[in-house]
């Protein structure tokens, strides 16, 4: 009893951020090389603000040690407490995002307190997920927090972020940008930006791997000793205190070494001169590509009265250069459907749907986004052909649409979003839902939680 007890207290009453000794020691002796910073690294003292412009023009990623101790955070020494945080923190509510690129798959995300947040990352939840804080939250607010004076004058869009260990984002990129790890201990991969479409032995590891959307510790597992003799990324171990600059359009995933807190945020005028990268083309297309404008019929999925044709040929391009972009399948699939194409429509979402349970079946995608975005998918078919379609080809659409429905549910069977769409639409096919049916088979058991697609809120719908 008094070592279930002493267990207790380790595990569950513990006033400290957990490290993982584990995972330090299998990284050591299975990727030695990660261990050791190929960044470019400097004392921050020693950097004058003249000097920022010229280290953004090189676009290479910087590394500034210790700049935390040398500028006094007070968050490095309070918040080693997690206790204290969490009393402080703890019911405030933000953003929780399931760990992909804006740009490579979409915002997938929910909100949560923090104090919830923390409860999950002690039990060992895997689907927590990685929080994050907007500017204008009191986290960010407080001056006790660490922004490098270096980046003060250039500070846009401040984030916090939060996460457990071997958590982390894919391979994702966006403007320039900047970090500083307040607890625990972070690594970096970094890539430089694709100007053109890469050679045919990068393309094969790129899709082998899907290194946009794998999770960091899978990625390491499978595929980093391939990536590392193709394309020499740069690697980099934050501490505590440290900080480290993001060229603007370089790739870089992130993988935390125990429970790793951190601060960052854009920097002012981040997309001039920054270098052409194919994912950042393909991204600005899908932003500008819009659904449908105004009609009688007031909906999205009404037909546009004229249709761009090279509009529809760039954001075909763009699906397949960010085949994972949930948005760009999702407008694309309904720009077929204005252009009378529904059958084309239809198939173009299904096949959608399979490339990202493949991507399951290859245990690179977890279940709860998985499901998320198929009973996306199977929104847009029930829009699609209740608009664009009649008779047969309506049922058709609400069958596939119903087998999506049954499908996400199959994947987390909580999914509230999912449960609606099959309700629904099996009452427009007249189909009963019993305790026998589809959806409520499950090969996995998750908590009951919802995401959204913040991003396809704003961008869509």
């Amino acid at each position: 009893m008094l070592f279930i007890y002493i267990l207790f207290v380790i595990t569950s009453g513990s006033s400290e951020w957990r490290k993982d000794p584990e995972l330090e020691e299998w990284l050591r002796l299975n990727h030695p090389e990660i261990t050791k910073c190929s960044v470019t690294q400097k004392v921050s003292t020693k950097i004058k603000k003249a000097d920022l412009s010229t280290i953004i023009a090189n676009h290479v990623p910087v590394v500034l040690r210790g700049v935390g101790q040398e500028e006094k955070w007070p968050a490095l020494k309070k918040w080693k407490n997690k206790n204290k945080f969490k009393s402080k923190y703890g019911n405030t509510v933000h953003e929780t995002r399931w760990p992909f690129g804006a740009r490579q798959v979409g915002i997938l995300a929910r909100n949560s307190t923090i104090g919830d947040f923390i409860d999950n990352m002690d039990n060992n939840y895997n689907h927590a997920g990685v929080m994050f804080s907007a500017a204008n939250n009191s986290i960010i607010m407080d001056k006790e927090w660490g922004i490098p004076k270096l980046f003060g004058e250039v500070l846009h869009s401040p984030l916090f972020s939060l996460s457990m260990s071997k958590e982390g984002l894919a391979f994702h990129n966006h403007g320039s940008a900047w970090e500083s790890v307040v607890v625990g201990r972070k690594l970096f991969l970094f890539l430089p930006p694709l100007s053109s479409p890469p050679p045919p032995d990068v393309i094969s590891l790129l899709q082998q791997a899907a290194m946009f959307v794998a999770k960091p510790l899978h990625f390491i597992k499978h595929y980093w000793k391939s990536l590392r003799a193709l394309l020499q990324p740069l690697v980099c171990i934050l501490e505590p205190g440290d900080a480290v600059y993001i060229p603007c359009n370089m790739y870089h995933m992130t993988f935390n070494i125990g429970d790793t807190m951190a601060v960052g945020g854009s920097l002012q005028k981040s997309g001039d001169n920054c270098p052409r990268d194919i994912h950042a083309v393909s991204y600005t297309i899908i932003q500008n590509s819009q659904l449908a404008t105004e009609s009688r019929k007031n909906s999205h999925f009404a037909t546009e009265s004229t249709i761009n044709k090279k509009k529809q040929a760039d954001l075909y391009t763009a699906t397949k250069v960010l085949q994972y972009n949930v948005e760009a399948n999702i407008k694309y699939g309904v720009l077929l459907a204005q252009q009378g194409h529904t059958q084309h429509a239809l198939k173009w979402f299904q096949e959608v749907a399979e490339r990202f349970i493949n991507l399951s079946d290859k245990h690179i995608l977890d279940y709860i986004p998985l499901a998320v975005i198929i009973e996306l998918l199977a929104e847009y078919v029930v829009g699609v052909v209740s608009v664009h379609s009649s008779g047969e080809e309506q049922k058709e659409g609400y069958e596939i649409a119903l087998q999506l429905g049954y499908k996400s549910l199959q994947f987390d069977k909580n999914n509230k979003k999912a449960i609606k769409t099959t309700e629904m639409i099996s009452k427009i096919l007249g189909v009963e839902l019993g305790s026998d049916t589809k959806y409520t088979e499950t090969n996995c058991e998750l908590q009951n939680e919802e995401y959204f697609l913040f991003q396809l809120k704003s961008a869509i719908l």
